[in-house]
């Protein structure tokens, strides 16, 4: 489960630009605007793929901007207030050759975009993880398929605030995450701070999981906590990663499940390779093995045979996420194979050939790939 999202660097014009931080573009949160100019650069571009377009955290950290493409829609998301999501998600017609100005509006609780000066739907509050501070990590993407140019931000946003959605941000309560965050360290193991849990036992559980990562993944974590189910009864996560805060969060019922710590050490990977690397993994994996499909979202591509791959009952609508799983799925594998001579290859080509990327891409050790691949 991911605390925050990012997705991968790339391009604004024929300039390639890390970060959106690097060009100057530090946004105030509370209220503002950016405005960009989006041109597709070949036929159909927008309708075969999910990408994204620009994102960029406000210079105090405390809200995310992103512009996506989506098939043939444009998402629009915007993170504030330490755990609200408003989204809008709007049809969008490009051509190429057309040139396209899109604004993003914000002003406290409410938040607007516009399409050629045009106003799009309205957005949708919802209740999500609560965040931290987000890293002075953003990005500028149109990839091999647009050209993203013009970027201006302003500390005006040009709109009013609803009530409605102030009322909704005044009523919905953040989970507390402050105290999980600042407890003190009990323990460092592989330079993986341990905190708040309950025995040694328990940590020794995870020191486990930890010396089977490969060196850059472990290096990917900065923390681990533990939390007990009554801290927040009503949550549904089994383990969480903060990514900005190279945090990993991990229930009591996950320590029986080892596919969850993994699956929450990918997203972490993940995200931290882009930081270092300027390139997504996830994204690598979506190139490789997914495309545009149905309309909000990405369904596994044509070689992938519907009823034998271990992914098929996943929606596709998310690479970070699909990625994710299948690493918590091999681990899974792996644990159940210990104490036994027995192999459990993956039968399905596709299964073989993602296993192959994990591996390629520094998710898995060689030891874990031969003990399952044999």
């Amino acid at each position: 489960m991911l605390g925050l999202l990012l997705l991968e660097p790339a391009a604004a014009g024929s300039e390639q630009v890390r970060s959106a931080v690097d060009a100057g573009i530090r946004p105030a949160s509370g209220a503002g605007s950016i405005e960009l100019t989006a041109r597709p650069r070949v036929d159909g571009a927008a309708a075969r793929r999910n990408l994204l377009l620009f994102q960029a955290a406000s210079a105090d950290g405390a809200e995310l901007y992103e512009i996506h493409i989506a098939a043939g829609d444009l998402l629009v998301v915007r993170d504030h207030a330490h755990c609200i999501r408003s989204a809008a998600r709007t049809p969008h017609n490009f051509k190429t050759g057309g040139a396209y100005r899109l604004t993003l509006k914000w002003n406290g609780a409410s938040t607007s975009f516009l399409v050629n000066s045009k106003k799009t739907d309205e957005f949708n509050l919802m209740l999500i993880d609560a965040f931290s501070r987000f890293r002075d990590v953003s990005t500028i993407d149109g990839g091999s398929d647009f050209e993203v140019s013009d970027i201006k931000v302003a500390a005006a946003a040009g709109i009013a605030e609803d009530p409605k959605d102030r009322t909704f941000v005044r009523e919905h309560r953040c989970p507390e995450m402050a105290s999980l965050l600042n407890s003190p360290q009990q323990e460092q193991f592989m330079g993986v701070s341990l905190h708040r849990f309950t025995d040694a036992k328990t940590r020794e559980q995870i020191k486990r999981y930890i010396a089977l990562l490969p060196a850059a993944v472990a290096g990917s974590i900065g923390h681990v906590v533990f939390v007990e189910k009554s801290y927040n009864p009503d949550t549904a996560w089994k383990g969480m990663a903060l990514l900005g805060a190279r945090t990993m969060l991990v229930q009591e019922v996950s320590l029986g499940n080892p596919s969850t710590f993994f699956h929450e050490a990918a997203h972490l990977y993940d995200y931290h390779a882009s930081v270092r690397e300027g390139n997504s993994k996830s994204s690598a994996w979506e190139r490789k093995f997914m495309r545009t499909g149905r309309q909000g979202g990405v369904e596994p591509g044509p070689s992938q045979t519907r009823g034998h791959s271990v992914l098929e009952r996943m929606d596709g609508s998310s690479a970070e996420e699909e990625i994710a799983a299948f690493v918590g799925i091999v681990y899974g594998r792996y644990f159940q194979l210990q104490g036994s001579s027995r192999k459990n290859p993956f039968e399905n080509s596709d299964d073989k050939a993602k296993l192959a990327f994990l591996l390629e891409q520094g998710f898995i050790t060689r030891a874990i790939y031969d003990r399952i691949n044999r």
